[in-house]
């Protein structure tokens, strides 16, 4: 059994060991939260350098895969995502989020990236740009405390307008960095 599934992780550039060593490092189901600083960097690039227009974006059919761990699900989800018209949340998407759009421009323009073994040791190999469970993300949408083990049944009708609202542009900047 390993003990530090970190040896075996390759890093596409130097700059990319700097930057994901610790999203790769701390790769839990609700990874840690963003530094504030670098929330707020993230946050002001996407204000003020990028045009993300999402206007244009369809959410035709969406697809949520929801499961129990060990059942199968990241390899369904890698086996959808490997279809051209197929959008999802990255793993760098989950660690960065909201601000996630900025992160993958910034991920893409400087060739950043990573592969290596999950955290758990299981041979399923992970990315900056692999899909991921996006646990922490579907918890924000619900204002759900993911560390209270209670089951919430919800329907669109508990949703308030503005989270509805979040959950429909989040995915729709999750498909805009997959260009659309």
């Amino acid at each position: 059994m390993k003990t530090n599934v970190n040896t075996d992780v390759v890093y596409s550039n130097f700059i990319s060991k700097v930057l994901l060593s610790d999203s790769y490092k701390y790769q839990f189901t609700i990874p840690p939260s963003v530094p504030k600083r670098k929330a707020k960097f993230l946050s002001f690039c996407e204000r003020n350098f990028m045009n993300i227009d999402i206007s244009d974006i369809k959410i035709e059919k969406p697809i949520f895969i929801v499961s129990l761990p060990r059942t199968g699900s990241s390899m369904l989800q890698n086996i959808m995502s490997k279809q051209g018209d197929v959008g999802y949340f990255s793993h760098l998407m989950n660690v960065y989020y909201p601000n996630f759009v900025a992160m993958d421009r910034i991920r893409e323009k400087l060739n950043l990236d990573l592969k290596g073994e999950r955290f758990i040791g299981d041979s399923v190999m992970l990315d900056t740009t692999g899909p991921c469970d996006p646990i922490p993300i579907w918890n924000k949408w619900i204002k759900k405390d993911p560390f209270i083990p209670k089951y919430l049944s919800l329907n669109k009708k508990d949703l308030s307008d503005e989270q509805i609202d979040e959950i429909y542009t989040s995915i729709k900047r999750a498909l805009w960095c997959s260009k659309g």
